[in-house]
């Protein structure tokens, strides 16, 4: 499923957690218009170079679909010893 909600999460010892949730389904809605405009040129540049790699250009639209699809669950964690700090991005 397409990820909806982004949430960042710092954790900093002795201080307050701070939890940040930012709707990521915004992002979609304009990609997904960015896309359809974007289809009769992509269509267009695949027919003219069909011999020299134009099957690669039809390619993009499933790969850029199964790429947003599992981007559900990623989560970036990144942590220092150093400052106790910890920084956390998960999208679900």
């Amino acid at each position: 499923m397409i990820p909806m909600i982004m949430r960042l999460k710092i954790v900093d010892k002795g201080r307050k957690k701070i939890n940040l949730f930012f709707p990521v389904v915004f992002i979609w809605i304009l990609l997904a218009a960015l896309l359809i405009v974007l289809l009769p040129i992509a269509l267009v540049v695949a027919l003219l170079s069909w011999g020299r790699g134009g099957k690669l250009v039809l390619a993009v639209y499933p790969m850029l679909g199964s790429l947003l699809w599992n981007l559900s669950d990623l989560a970036i964690e990144i942590g220092s010893r150093r400052d106790n700090s910890y920084f956390s991005l998960y999208f679900s």
